[in-house]
């Protein structure tokens, strides 16, 4: 069994030698050892597309066949050996150095040696038919080796949990003659026997994921675009995320079975491997490729909701369990956090008809009793990833679009969020039911269903500073540490399969009055007053009886105000004053004579 060495420099010459041969060829080095010392430098400096003029006077290596050198100047193929040549990345010499040790105690590889650049390894494994035989035809040395180069790289890719590169898909794969002198040469190597590749028969097996490229395929760009697309296809698997909004890949070679999201670094190691591979594509190529409407859609939501059923034992309460976690003074809370949490669960079911989650629990305790982790811990670790805990309000565009993108939203620091925001856009915010926009390089506006839901966490106990919005927060005092043993015990499972069967069953997931009644009051000791509310309270009070006080219009009040007051108000008007005696608590309002007034005593 021999191979083949080719050198175009000084015309094309050819020569054949025994593995073993080889093997010694590649240890000793001579002139070749000082070129590739070079090439390496380069590689290592400029990156692996570096033109390096030396590389030129390299022979190449045909480990597959046995080539002889035709009347015409070409070179044709007189045996077929059925070798296959992976390659392995390793990123630099050292990785390649340690990863050969383990190569090498695989009982299947023949030869192992470091790259001509450095960069990796390659690997010879001879492959057979079952019963020891090689393909002798054209048509079915082709099938077998293309087939063969696929059998090989999944079985070392499992071995080794790595990423394994076939240089081509054919039986004249070749690289450059490389130096190694810890050259891994084994001739007693055993033969893998490839039970799926196709064996002696009148008919010749050959898979056709893709048609074979016609003979009046001419263009050169549209052979290579083929041959980009059936090996992007045949080495990652590509999904869009529908809960991110972006796209996803994993490699099909590698044991590793993680969704990454796409990026450029992705799209710059397709085009080097492409580029390794003898097609000269352009990244725009690589991006039309992957961006394309056939790619599966994945919604890790509704997948995870879908494998949780039938995880609760219909009696256990573990939405009460997870509410007990949170140690308050509130004997209220367990029973409001079961309708906040069923109105988050509801959010992402597709039936909810686009009725959002407007009421956010706000828990107010010093700093390190574990509220945030709380708030984080509520989303299970396979939803993780929908859980924010910062947003920047000053882009409000940006804050709206990651509405459909994240699950649960925690308003960290609470007490940082202005006045103005809170009265204005953040009421918005919370009960927005669908996101409607103009979407990146589109020219129509499409709705987007909102998943998120809100909580929110605050060091200062006065924190609301909208009298009007306290109806959408459940304040909570944190008289102690969270209890994370009942975080760190909680069967999130159960828990949301539980928060399932009540929804199916028709329990109710928005608050009624009377429970708006109960955390409104109770939010009243965390109202933020402003300065004219307690220039208010210090003149004026409710009267307890009829009769007792009298009517009062906004701009009376005001100047009693500023009457028996010595500091001048500042920036209050009527207006202001007005809109918090509607909203404020026991005061009775009515219209006399063409004014709205107010009834109350002086004190």
């Amino acid at each position: 069994m021999k191979t083949s060495l080719t050198k175009e420099k000084g015309g094309l010459r050819c020569r054949h030698l025994s593995l073993g041969q080889l093997a010694e060829a590649m240890r000793n080095g001579g002139r070749t050892a000082r070129r590739i010392r070079g090439l390496r430098r380069a590689v290592a400096k400029y990156g692996r597309n570096v033109n390096y003029p030396s590389a030129e006077k390299l022979h190449s290596f045909y480990p597959a066949v046995e080539l002889m050198r035709a009347s015409d100047g070409t070179l044709q193929r007189i045996r077929y050996n059925g070798i296959v040549a992976v390659e392995i990345r390793t990123g630099n010499l050292d990785r390649g150095i340690l990863l050969k040790g383990k190569v090498a105690k695989i009982p299947e590889v023949l030869l192992c040696c470091i790259s001509a650049d450095g960069q990796g390894l390659i690997v010879l494994v001879r492959v057979s038919r079952r019963d020891g035989s090689l393909p002798r035809k054209d048509e079915e040395i082709r099938s077998f080796h293309r087939l063969a180069h696929a059998f090989v790289a999944d079985r070392l890719a499992d071995t080794l949990s790595v990423k394994v590169f076939p240089l081509r898909d054919d039986e004249l794969q070749h690289f450059l003659l490389t130096h190694d002198e810890s050259t891994y040469f084994n001739p007693d190597a055993k033969v893998l026997v490839a039970e799926c590749l196709p064996q002696r028969s009148p008919t010749v097996y050959k898979p056709k994921p893709y048609p074979t490229i016609p003979a009046t395929f001419e263009n050169h760009l549209q052979e290579a675009t083929y041959r980009l697309q059936k090996y992007i296809d045949t080495t990652y698997a590509f999904r869009f995320n529908r809960l991110s909004g972006s796209l996803e890949y994993r490699c099909r070679l590698t044991t590793d079975a993680k969704w990454k999201p796409v990026t450029k670094y992705l799209t710059n190691d397709i085009l080097t491997d492409a580029f390794m591979m003898g097609m000269r594509v352009r990244g725009t190529q690589v991006e039309q490729q992957i961006n394309t409407l056939n790619l599966p859609v994945f919604d890790p939501v509704t997948d995870y909701l879908r494998r949780v059923r039938g995880c609760w034992d219909g009696h256990t309460d573990h939405i009460r369990q997870l509410s007990q976690a949170v140690p308050t003074d509130n004997p209220h809370w367990p029973h409001l956090f079961r309708r906040w949490f069923l109105a988050m669960v509801a959010g992402w079911l597709p039936t909810n008809g686009g009725s959002p989650n407007a009421v956010a629990p706000l828990l107010v305790g010093a700093q390190g009793t574990g509220k945030s982790t709380f708030c984080r811990r509520i989303l299970p670790p396979e939803l993780s990833e929908g859980y924010c805990d910062w947003l920047d309000f000053g882009r409000k565009q940006e804050v709206v679009k990651a509405l459909p993108h994240y699950l649960l939203v925690n308003f960290d620091e609470f007490n940082q969020i202005s006045r103005f925001c809170q009265e204005g856009f953040l009421k918005t915010l919370m009960q927005m039911g669908r996101v409607t926009g103009r979407q990146a390089y589109t020219q129509t506006y499409a709705g987007q269903r909102r998943m998120a839901s809100f909580i929110a966490t605050s060091n200062l106990p006065e924190v609301l500073s909208d009298i009007s919005g306290s109806r959408r927060f459940i304040c909570l005092n944190i008289i102690r540490e969270v209890d994370r043993s009942i975080l760190n015990a909680t069967d999130y499972a159960a828990l949301y399969d539980q928060a399932l069967e009540a929804i199916a069953s028709g329990e109710r997931t928005w608050f009624g009055k009377e429970e708006e009644a109960i955390y409104t009051q109770t939010n009243d000791n965390f109202r933020a007053r402003s300065e004219l509310e307690e220039r208010f309270y210090e003149c004026f009070r409710i009267p307890e009886a009829t009769g007792e006080g009298q009517w009062f219009s906004a701009s009376d009040i005001l100047s009693t105000i500023r009457a028996r007051t010595k500091a001048p108000l500042r920036n209050e008007t009527t207006l202001k004053l007005g809109r918090f005696l509607h909203f404020a608590p026991g005061i009775r309002f009515a219209r006399h004579k063409g004014r709205s007034c107010y009834y109350l005593a002086t004190r």
